[in-house]
């Protein structure tokens, strides 16, 4: 009965969200490639007119690499179609993207339902599947979006493998291995996630000892550092690309070089007076100037930007950084329509009147707000919450915490924006539906819990309302 009701509920989803992609997709196919799409087509054409035997491997590695900003997923996922097509019309590639991110979805959505049951799939329908501006991006070639569907499989991936952690060599390594090779595809589809693999890893071994089987610690110690080998070699082709590229070592991307300038430092000595301006883009004058001032003094690229970051915020204060923060926070988080009222509407080829990109605009703001904040308080009482019994409740609730804390460490280095909310919206919907299910819980249906666990929660709560407090009243 259970396997019907999955294959109807699946079924009518799979369906209904069809019909959504495709009226996303007859909007934003009126929408040209813009701001960071640009590069990534660009890098996708090298790739693709590299497999088609155009370009040698130094020319695509080149334009694929570019400024180091990005890890190149998106340019390797567009590569066959530039290899059929070296100019593809923008409405063929927006078409693509947006099956791919359908079928990103749908195995979202199978395997959400699998691991957590159909509350938890009907509640990520609700949000951020429902939400327009959400399926603004779906079309879009960005990592945003996908990354945020990419997440929660890994979440309900950890949460199943640390569940098994508990229980008698159940925990095997083949578990193990598709966690990491999930891990590998979100570092090349967002360089930032270099954060979540190191939280993983330790989440996993801290399960692992916490979990109390010493006799199985050896054996499952192995099996998670042979994966942690597996997830550097995958990653070790890109790092060693981009630092050969631009002659120094690269991890990931090459963003936190200059991005922390840009965030909190004074502009005006940024490029040690103020930036000439050649494209208007503060990110292309800058490391534009970067490699003049590189090729002046006989060091690298990403070097002469550390030293022009070092010359911007030298002086900066605690009170200044927090106070940026704060802004970044607010760009991040509460303007959700902010993109598609500023870059969707206006740059549609439907020629709309202006009074009807600001009418289009409120309704998508009044109908994005409606669902995007109940979700992202959702998602902060999730944060707040301590759960005293269920381990695996309690095991859900850590995952939860570790992701948003991975997640939110961007306002801290990096520019807020409102693009950037469809990396957490799936996580958010997760978190409504954890609360959801400790909201209906039967009294006296709870199993057993850890008091480590316990403790790990109280102990990151207190660290998060202490951080929160500084951040909002210093400065």
């Amino acid at each position: 009965m259970e396997n019907i009701q999955r294959r109807r509920f699946l079924k009518m989803a799979t369906s209904l969200g069809a019909l959504f992609w495709i009226l996303s997709w007859a909007y934003v196919a009126s929408v040209p490639i813009f701001d960071d799409e640009v590069f990534y087509t660009s890098a996708g054409a090298a790739a693709g007119q590299f497999l088609a035997g155009n370009l040698t491997f130094l020319e695509a590695r080149t334009a694929v690499v570019g400024n180091g900003w990005f890890t190149p997923g998106i340019p390797l996922i567009l590569a066959p179609i530039y290899a059929i097509d070296p100019t593809p019309n923008y409405v063929i590639l927006r078409l693509y993207a947006n099956i791919l991110t359908f079928l990103l979805w749908v195995w979202a959505l199978r395997e959400i339902y699998s691991t957590f049951g159909h509350r938890y799939a009907m509640v990520l329908f609700i949000f951020p599947s429902l939400d327009i501006t959400w399926h603004f991006f779906t079309p879009g070639i960005w990592s945003d979006l996908p990354m945020g569907l990419i997440l929660i499989i890994i979440l309900s991936r950890i949460w199943k493998l640390s569940n098994l952690a508990f229980e008698e060599d159940k925990a095997g390594f083949w578990e193990i291995f598709i966690i990491e090779t999930l891990l590998c595809f979100a570092f090349y589809l967002r360089g930032n996630s270099i954060l979540i693999i190191v939280a993983v890893h330790i989440f996993l071994f801290s399960v692992f000892v916490l979990s109390g089987k010493w006799n199985l610690l050896l054996k499952r110690t192995g099996s998670l550092t042979t994966g942690a080998l597996l997830c550097i070699v995958g990653l070790a082709p890109w790092s060693i690309t981009a630092s050969r590229q631009l002659g120094d070592t690269i991890i990931s991307t090459s963003t936190p070089a200059l991005s922390f300038g840009i965030t909190f430092g004074d502009r005006e000595r940024l490029c040690f007076q103020p930036c000439p301006v050649v494209t208007g883009n503060i990110w292309l004058d800058t490391v534009n100037f970067s490699r003049a001032y590189a090729a002046e003094h006989g060091v690298s690229e990403i070097q002469a930007q550390k030293t022009m970051t070092s010359n911007a915020t030298h002086g900066l204060t605690i009170a200044r950084y927090l106070k940026q923060v704060r802004a970044n926070f607010q760009r991040f988080l509460l303007r959700p329509a902010g993109f598609a009222q500023d870059r969707f509407l206006p740059r549609s080829k439907l020629r709309l009147s202006k009074q009807t990109v600001d009418w289009v605009g409120r309704f998508i703001e009044l109908w994005t707000g409606v669902l995007y904040f109940p979700f992202l308080l959702a998602l902060a009482l999730a944060n707040g919450t301590i759960i005293l019994n269920s381990r695996r409740e309690q095991l859900e609730s850590l995952c939860l915490k570790m992701f948003t804390l991975c997640l939110f460490v961007q306002p801290f280095v990096h520019p807020g924006h409102s693009r950037y909310w469809p990396l957490f919206g799936p996580l958010m919907a997760v978190s409504g539906a954890f609360l959801l299910k400790i909201a209906t819980r039967e009294r006296g249906m709870n199993e057993s819990g850890s008091k480590a666990l316990v403790a790990i929660q109280g102990l990151y709560v207190l660290f998060v309302l202490m951080f929160g407090l500084t951040l909002f009243l210093v400065g």
